[in-house]
């Protein structure tokens, strides 16, 4: 797992409790955050059933933490249920791919 470096505010974080990157702490940037396999998503997962690019977290101007399905291969989830685009909310579970990440707000 890789982040790329942003000269932006930090607005949140992904803790990884399953998955090849199990322990790992992830920053979500203000702005748009990319998850996925590519090396032109600022967060890279090292997950082959995560798709090149998967997901996008952003928080908005209305202070909603929104998570959104790039239509990934085998789907976003959050806390069981599969989303296309969905509000996220402290300690949500997402699954992309086998790897299980808790979402924290700051």
């Amino acid at each position: 797992m890789s982040e790329s470096s942003q000269d932006v505010d930090i607005i949140g974080f992904l803790f990884v409790m399953e998955g090849n990157d199990k322990g790992e702490i992830i920053k979500l940037f203000s702005g748009r955050n990319t998850l996925g396999t590519s090396p032109e998503c600022s967060i890279i997962l090292n997950d082959p059933g995560v798709s090149a690019k998967h997901a996008s977290i952003r928080y908005g101007e209305d202070e909603d933490y929104v998570i959104r399905d790039l239509d990934s291969k085998n789907g976003t989830f959050v806390n069981g249920e599969e989303v296309i685009t969905g509000k996220l909310q402290e300690n949500d579970v997402i699954l992309i791919g086998d790897s299980k990440l808790k979402f924290k707000m700051l």
